[in-house]
C-alpha cells in the first residue's frame, strides 16, 4: 500500500509530465500553423523563386472542386481522357 508521501510524488510526477506534454503539443501545433499559413500566403501572393510555378502548383494540385470533379470522372472509365 502506498503511503501518503509516495502519492505525492507519484503526482509531481504525473503532473510535471502532462505540463511537458502539452507545451510540446502546443509548440508543435503552432510551428505547423505558421508553416501551414506562410505556405498558403506563397502560392497565393506568388512568393518565392518562380512565382508563375509555385500559383500553378497551388491551383492544379486536386484541391479545386472541378479538380476533384474531373478526378472523380476520370474514375468511372466512360472513355473519356
Amino acid at each position: 500500500m502506498l503511503y501518503h508521501f509516495e502519492l505525492q510524488m507519484a503526482g509531481i510526477i504525473l503532473l510535471s509530465a502532462m505540463l511537458a506534454c502539452g507545451v510540446f503539443l502546443y509548440i508543435r501545433r503552432r510551428r505547423e500553423r505558421l508553416l501551414q499559413e506562410s505556405e498558403e500566403s506563397r502560392s497565393l501572393y506568388g512568393g518565392g523563386d518562380n512565382p508563375a510555378a509555385a500559383a500553378g502548383d497551388a491551383r492544379s494540385d486536386g484541391t479545386e472542386p472541378k479538380d476533384r470533379a474531373a478526378a472523380a470522372d476520370d474514375d468511372l472509365g466512360d472513355g473519356r481522357p
